[in-house]
Parts: structure tokens; C-alpha cells; sequence
């Protein structure tokens, strides 16, 4: 029988798994259930949470500051930088959508 390559391609699952995260668990069930499957792990992102873990694994610089929140609060994010373009995920900071009530 002819040997079954699988891609394993999610997101993430949002407060759970990162996408990378989510490959690896798939690809284990994979490997586990079918000796006969090899899998390659993609994780991708649609531009929302996740999607600078997602640049990291392709080549990209991960940057960690502190932003202002939409509340005015500090709140940390992440960016990720390569071939000299910035990527920003806006859900780490003013889209944010937990907050803690009061700053700091």
C-alpha cells in the first residue's frame, strides 16, 4: 500500500492551543492511530490570536513590549519582525478582550 502523507494544518484553538500546539497533539493522534501516515505539521493563522507564534516559527524575530490597552491600562504584547516588516496582532493589545479591573 502507498504510504499516507497527512498535513496537519489548524489554528489555534482560542484560549487552549496555539496552532503550533494543535499540530503537534494532531500529528500524534495521527501518528498513533495509523503507523502507515507520515503528517506535516503547518500550523497557520488567519491574522487574528496566534498569528505571531505562527511568523515565529517561519523565520520571524518575536518582540515583547508593553502597550497601552483599550482601557488605558499597560498590557503586554508580542510583535514580530522579518525582512524588515512589522507585524503587529492587535488581539494582544487595544482589541484585547479580558482586561483586569483595575491597572497595573
Amino acid at each position: 500500500m502507498k504510504p499516507v502523507r497527512v498535513l496537519v494544518a489548524p489554528d489555534a484553538f482560542k484560549s487552549s492551543l496555539s496552532a503550533t500546539e494543535a499540530a503537534r497533539h494532531l500529528a500524534v493522534g495521527i501518528a498513533t492511530a495509523s503507523a502507515d501516515c507520515t503528517t506535516v505539521e503547518c500550523p497557520i493563522a488567519d491574522g487574528g490570536e496566534g498569528t505571531i507564534a505562527v511568523l515565529e516559527r517561519l523565520g520571524a524575530h518575536l518582540h515583547h513590549t508593553i502597550v497601552t490597552g483599550a482601557l488605558g491600562y499597560p498590557v503586554p504584547a508580542s510583535w514580530a519582525a522579518h525582512n524588515g516588516t512589522a507585524y503587529v496582532e492587535v488581539a494582544q493589545g487595544p482589541a484585547r478582550t479580558t482586561y483586569p479591573s483595575t491597572p497595573g
